[in-house]
């Protein structure tokens, strides 16, 4: 059964009112002021409010703008009572949110009309909040699924990027690390150790230019160059197969003056980069994401085996000169041999 709250303080009107709802099936609930009415919607949450504008304590308006600004109650239809020529009230009451008007004195088939009209669109306006609230519940449980899976997919992908050997690294915009693997302890670093630093902190000095785009593009304004003449710079979305030398941490023990003593000591890497990318329709760029592959041993074998190479050559050298040298002794020997030949027929 549909409840009617009726706010009327003239008792001849609430009875008519009352017996011709009762009538057609609705409960009715009585109020005689606004505060009252107000209190009694609170209690009661009737399916309609019909309301008289004017009350002996607070005004009808000002019952309907407190009702209409509660999202409690905002969606309870409110039919207005007024004098045929009140237009002044009228407006106001529509105005502070009332949902339709009902002029003294009544035609009661009209009110009965109207309040049925507005009882089966405020059926109608609950469903679609009810069907409304349902989908935000449903979408919250598929939102916190979605979490619950990404968060097992970054776990996996955490474990997934750990172990790997090589380097993975991620930089923002500006160039400063915001993750690194664990990998880079290869290096004799933690991976908080190099997280916000910029990248050029644990490159080498002598490569920083040729490496970072703040320095390359400058010199590269006004050129076309191509995917395939593109310049090679680690802060940038293309990358690939950069070959780059690293600053190594200074072993334990070594003291603060080891580096300027020995030398830098350098590491090798070979590394791959690409875009990242807040929204992929969009491309907006927020940093680089890549991969080091530590080329190091391979470097050194290379080194190695170019420093032997060299040192063969050397001995080779050294060997020819011996040989050149041996040669020309034996021919003078020969030459000395004959010399002494002749003066020795030449005494006989």
């Amino acid at each position: 059964m549909k409840k009617i709250l009726l706010i009327e303080d003239e008792e001849k009107i609430r009875k008519i009112v009352k017996t011709a709802l009762e009538m057609e099936g609705y409960e009715v609930i009585l109020s005689v002021n606004g505060k009252s009415g107000i209190e009694t919607v609170r209690l009661n949450r009737p399916d309609i409010v019909l309301l008289d504008i004017m009350l002996p304590d607070i005004s009808g308006i000002d019952v309907c703008r407190s009702l209409k600004s509660d999202r409690e109650y905002e969606l309870i239809p409110i039919i207005m009572l007024t004098a045929l020529d009140d237009l002044k009230n009228i407006v106001e009451g529509l105005s502070a949110g009332a949902n339709d008007y009902v002029a003294k004195p009544f035609d009661m088939p009209e009110l009965l009309a109207r309040t049925k009209s507005h009882l089966k669109m405020k059926e109608l306006n609950d469903l679609a909040r009810r069907e409304e609230e349902k989908k935000s519940k449903t979408n919250l449980k598929k939102r916190k699924q979605a979490e619950n899976a990404l968060n097992d997919s970054e776990d996996r992908y955490k474990l997934f990027v750990q172990a790997l050997p090589d380097i993975v690294f991620t930089i923002s915009i500006e160039g400063h690390f915001v993750f690194i693997n664990d990998f880079v302890d290869r290096w004799g670093y933690k991976p908080e150790e190099i997280i916000g630093k910029h990248f050029s902190e644990v490159i080498h000095p002598d490569d920083v230019e040729s490496v970072s785009r703040f320095f390359v593009l400058q010199k590269q304004k006004g050129k076309a160059t191509g995917d395939e003449k593109a310049p090679k710079l680690f802060d940038e979305r293309r990358t690939k197969d950069l070959e780059i030398r690293f600053i190594r941490k200074n072993p334990k023990g070594a003291g603060k003056d080891s580096a300027a003593t020995y030398g830098l000591v350098t590491a090798y890497g070979e590394m791959s980069s690409a875009g990242l990318y807040e929204d992929h329709q969009e491309k907006k760029l927020i940093g680089t994401v890549g991969i080091i592959r530590d080329t190091t041993g391979q470097k050194r074998a290379e080194e190695n085996q170019a420093q032997s190479l060299e040192e063969l050559n050397q001995k080779i050298k050294e060997l020819e000169r011996f040989k050149n040298i041996t040669i020309g002794r034996e021919k003078r020997i020969i030459e000395l041999k004959k010399k002494v030949k002749e003066l020795e027929k030449k005494l006989n």
